[in-house]
């Protein structure tokens, strides 16, 4: 192949690379890194389940109180177990209050930590001619691929706000379930829930930080694969971080 041909399709290549690639970066930043608020009918809908929980809860703690002051009432077991509840009631108490703060609090670190990783971008000047006109099909591939990915983490986005506030909404059910039979692993389930869901993000971020450094590196094909392995890993973040933190089924 003569060097006008290599140079014309390197530059071909290279062109409709950029294109797609500043496409996909754009899609990226409006959806996939968009900091996700905090919004307020995420706020009504955990107040209003909010209020019934702490109806529960002021049984509880009321349940509790009179079985401290007139132990008479009832036996040696059933007392010690009224004081459990009650210490229970009273850590419930303090932990539902203090949710939505925490999780503005953790959103806020979450998307100052993925502002700083999607930060920057790669340019597909970096790569030599040779590069370009040796591999053409798996370059525009490797960036079919991005372009699918987008897609999809922009549904998972969603999905992933909707189900952030429904669990939240939902955790003082967990906090109940746990002042009734003293048994946390539920409790401790969906706190972890909420985490993961928070922080996926940020792990996603930082598997686009490793990508663009790993495309910005390519010198051969076996590079190019690993960079498509960067961008896999993106999409298997959520899955992944859920195994690592004990959750089962599926996100």
């Amino acid at each position: 192949m003569s060097h006008a041909v290599l140079g014309a399709l390197a530059g071909l290549v290279q062109l409709a690379l950029g294109f797609l690639l500043q496409a996909a970066r754009v899609g990226l930043d409006a959806v996939v890194f968009r900091p996700l608020p905090w919004p307020g009918v995420a706020d009504a809908l955990f107040a209003w389940s909010r209020t019934l929980a702490f109806a529960g809860l002021a049984i509880a703690l009321v349940s509790g109180a009179l079985a401290q002051l007139w132990p008479s009432v009832a036996d040696a077991r059933a007392s010690r177990a009224w004081s459990g509840l009650f210490v229970r009631a009273a850590a419930g108490v303090v932990l539902v209050a203090g949710v939505p703060d925490a999780v503005r609090i953790l959103l806020d670190l979450n998307n100052g930590a993925v502002a700083a990783l999607a930060a920057g971008g790669f340019a597909p000047d970096a790569w030599s001619p040779g590069i370009l006109a040796g591999a053409p099909l798996l370059i525009l591939g490797l960036v079919a691929g991005l372009t699918a990915l987008v897609g999809y983490l922009t549904l998972l986005y969603a999905v992933r706000a909707v189900r952030l506030y429904w669990s939240t909404a939902l955790l003082p059910w967990f906090v109940l379930h746990w002042l009734a039979t003293g048994n946390g692993r539920r409790l401790a389930d969906a706190l972890k829930e909420i985490l993961v869901l928070i922080f996926s993000q940020t792990a996603q971020a930082m598997g686009w930080w490793l990508t663009v450094r790993l495309l910005g590196e390519v010198k051969d094909i076996g590079g190019l694969l690993l960079a498509a392995g960067g961008l896999w890993f993106m999409a298997r973040v959520p899955s992944t971080l859920r195994q690592l933190a004990g959750l089962t089924g599926r996100v």
